[in-house]
């Protein structure tokens, strides 16, 4: 039995060192795993960063596209040269009877809205006259059987500036002579 008790203290001391060494080891996996996963979060950090430059120049490129198209459109839809003139009924023409011209100055073509205007009579038509300098006749306007029209045109002259219209009901055929009376007068 002595000598089993001489033994013990090397016994702990092995279970010390077996203890150790395997603690050691641990040590070195766990040491090894947190590096690797530094690395890994390191990693990720930077292509985030990637990313996020990328996504930043993709924006940037966006928005330049986006303004350019914006600046694109804004010189297409110039409503500048647009002018918008009402037609005010004149003695004579039928209660409720309105229109609305809208001229393109640049284009020299118009617009012509009207509503409640009564038919006209077989032998009659409406027609749109520009008034300054001298009367000239733009056209015949064919009325819906509703009583309202949508008419485009385009003069063969320029229109002037601050030109005077007028929609006067006349006899078929384009008569180079102003009528006498205009139902519509506008600037």
């Amino acid at each position: 039995m002595p000598r089993l008790l001489s033994i013990i203290p090397w016994v702990f001391t092995a279970v010390a060192l077996l203890a150790a060494a395997w603690l050691a080891e641990r040590n070195l996996f766990l040491r090894s795993e947190n590096q690797s996963r530094q690395t890994e979060h390191d990693l990720i950090a930077v292509a985030l960063k990637m990313s996020d430059g990328q996504l930043r120049e993709r924006t940037l490129l966006a928005e330049s596209l986006i303004n350019d198209l914006g600046r694109q459109l804004a010189l297409r839809l110039d409503l500048s040269h647009l002018q918008v003139i009402a037609l005010v009924p004149q003695p004579g023409c039928p209660d409720g009877a309105k229109a609305i011209l809208i001229l393109d100055t640049n284009r020299q073509t118009g617009l012509l809205v009207a509503e409640k205007l009564p038919a006209p009579s077989g032998n009659q038509e409406y027609q749109l006259w520009i008034l300054d300098p001298e009367p000239r006749n733009t056209g015949a306007i064919q009325l819906a059987l509703a009583g309202g029209s949508l008419l485009s045109f385009q003069t063969l002259k320029p229109i002037p500036p601050n030109a005077r219209f007028a929609l006067g009901l006349e006899q078929n055929g384009l008569d180079p002579h102003p009528p006498a009376s205009y139902l519509l007068l506008g600037r």
